[in-house]
């Protein structure tokens, strides 16, 4: 089965991803990941 990563800055990943599931229903092998532009690149 094919997974889907959607990575972004800040929140905006997760509402991607609960704006999708909204449209198709439960997405179980999509993840949404949020980078925070203030965190160094070591605690990414």
């Amino acid at each position: 089965m094919v997974g889907i990563l959607v990575i972004t800055h800040r929140q905006l990943a997760q509402e991607f991803v609960a704006t999708a599931e909204l449209i198709v229903g439960n997405m179980e092998n999509c993840i949404g990941l949020s980078l925070d532009p203030e965190l160094p690149v070591d605690e990414l």
